[in-house]
């Protein structure tokens, strides 16, 4: 993503100076805070951020993930010896007076009151007219200051931001198509965008599975566009400790299709991907050079295709010889012959 990364880090050092200090103690949420501006904040009146829209969509409240217990561990240990080395970035809480949304934070935040650390923590404030402002924020600061974004939270921070240009765009009063505008922040290509859309559409064990690099994107984003009965019938017939290709998906995708309702049962992709590679090739069948003039021009033909033809011709030929046999009555074709040629 496209952004000025010393511009964002500048803008949460936690450094003070006496007035910002002075004031801060004296109670700053009494007063207007400007934006970018530095104060302490009590832990009480921290609160995170929540988006219902992206929730309703992915299950997620926001992109990014806590970290696990063993890593705030580490952190809560770093913060303990080394101090607060970066702020908090937060926002007035749209729902309620007096508290402040984490845009940027969350973890240092959770090491910091779980460990009892400190009683105000040294944020800074953003304005934030709107939730898109918020949005963009969050995944500014996030995008800068985390040392690695996975690909699970790419994707997500990838939606979460195409979700929102999407209801800023819905005439393209922006100028492009959305993916376009989302690739671009990004620094990927529209696919890429509707492909890591499709990721978080992902059931948490496949999202497990991305996490652990046994899926890829692409393979992931495959899966994601399946329909949750079938992504949930799919994991269960797989050993989650395997790589999965985009081969093996694609083979459980077409088989899904040729159903009435879309969907395969645990045992049916367990037999899908059980049956032998050889099984799943199109048959070449070769025509005898003595029927070669009764058949296409072609030396050989998939088996669906002769197969076709087959029963065609054995329909053509039972309807001829029903005919045969009702128009002449006083001298019947034996069953099973026909005299062409004759009358």
């Amino acid at each position: 993503m496209t952004f000025d990364v010393n511009s964002v880090f500048n803008s949460t050092r936690t450094v003070m100076d006496a007035d910002s200090t002075m004031e801060a103690m004296l109670g700053s949420s009494e007063r207007h805070l400007h934006d970018g501006e530095s104060f302490l904040c009590p832990v009480v009146s921290l609160t995170f951020y929540k988006n219902d829209d992206f929730k309703r969509l992915t299950g997620r409240d926001q992109p990014y993930s806590i970290l696990p217990k063993e890593k705030l561990e580490q952190l809560q240990d770093s913060i303990r010896s080394s101090g607060l080395l970066e702020a908090l970035t937060v926002r007035e809480d749209p729902n309620e007076d007096g508290k402040y949304q984490i845009l940027a934070g969350r973890n240092r935040y959770l090491a910091i009151s779980s460990g009892n650390l400190m009683d105000e923590i040294p944020c800074v404030y953003r304005e934030c007219p709107t939730e898109d402002d918020a949005r963009k924020i969050l995944i500014e600061t996030n995008e800068a200051r985390r040392e690695k974004v996975s690909d699970l939270e790419r994707a997500f921070s990838v939606a979460f931001r195409m979700d929102s240009i999407k209801e800023l765009n819905k005439d393209k009063q922006l100028g492009a198509p959305s993916d376009e505008i989302v690739g671009r922040e990004f620094g990927i290509s529209p696919t890429s965008v509707h492909n890591c859309v499709q990721i978080t559409k992902l059931i948490p064990d496949f999202q497990d599975m991305l996490e652990k690099g046994n899926i890829g994107i692409i393979t992931g984003a495959h899966i994601g566009s399946m329909p949750t009965g079938l992504q949930e019938a799919f994991w269960g017939a797989i050993d989650e400790n395997k790589k999965l290709t985009d081969k093996t998906v694609k083979k459980v995708s077409e088989a899904a299709k040729k159903t009435d309702s879309g969907l395969l049962s645990v045992l049916e992709v367990e037999e899908l991907l059980s049956r032998p590679a050889d099984l799943d090739k199109p048959k070449k069948v070769k025509i005898p050079d003595e029927y070669r003039e009764l058949v296409p021009n072609n030396e050989e033909m998939e088996d669906f295709f002769v197969d076709n033809w087959i029963k065609n011709a054995i329909r053509f030929y039972a309807e001829t010889l029903a005919k045969r046999n009702r128009v002449d009555d006083e001298d019947p074709i034996p069953e099973g012959q026909i005299a062409f040629g004759e009358k």
